[in-house]
């Protein structure tokens, strides 16, 4: 099971059918918040797909350099018409160091939803940063009929919810980054965690067949 609502182009519906069934259940809903004018900022760092809705559907992007944490991010980005002048890779932390590294000027916008992890802002410069607060995550609470032998969650948030009225998976849970990681650790310190080697569809989808795939 994965915690998350899938796109039809998802690399995750490629799994093997004949391993794996699979089924996909968000555990969180968003509630957008109105954003007049933006703050003047030469870049807007979107660290998930929500904040890029949460703005792109209603302002212009056009006067400023946009950068992604990860490539789900940026595709999201791309829907909307823009290409991002960065998009990072390998983990949320490494991404927002190389970013960091490689562009150190310039005041960067960050929108973000109540319950971020903030690695965007904890890592930048207080300077550099303008936190904006732009949707709500909201638990959408759902008992499961039977109790899924993987589960891989997709967000902290989904970690949190899921558990609230659920137990822990027959066999294993697999996270799609370090920081749900650490929310399943949180809850569990003793639990075996998988680590997708990037925040994607496609590295989870080769982590899923290298470690439960029937050899």
């Amino acid at each position: 099971m994965v915690t998350s609502d899938l796109s039809s182009d998802s690399p995750l519906y490629d799994l093997p059918k004949d391993q794996f069934s699979l089924s996909a259940q968000s555990f969180i809903t968003f509630e957008f918040l109105p954003v007049s004018d933006l703050p003047k900022a030469e870049w807007i760092f979107f660290a998930s797909p929500r904040s890029v809705e949460s703005i792109a559907k209603k302002q212009s992007l056009k006067n400023f350099r946009l950068a992604c944490l990860g490539s789900g991010t940026a595709a999201v980005l791309e829907k909307f018409g823009y290409s991002p002048d960065y998009a990072g890779k390998g983990s949320a932390e490494e991404s927002v160091l190389d970013f960091a590294n490689s562009y150190p000027h310039g005041k960067v916008l960050v929108p973000h939803g109540n319950q971020s992890v903030g690695t965007v802002t904890r890592i930048l410069s207080e300077e550099r940063c303008i936190p904006l607060l732009s949707y709500k995550t909201l638990p959408v609470q759902i008992q499961l009929n039977r109790t899924p032998d993987v589960v891989v969650f997709t967000s902290p948030s989904n970690v949190r919810s899921f558990l609230s009225c659920n137990p822990w998976p027959n066999r294993a849970v697999v996270a799609i980054g370090t920081t749900t990681e650490k929310a399943l650790l949180k809850s569990n310190p003793k639990v075996d965690v998988y680590v997708a080697s990037e925040p994607t569809h496609s590295s989870l989808r080769r982590l899923l067949i290298n470690r439960f795939a029937k050899r």
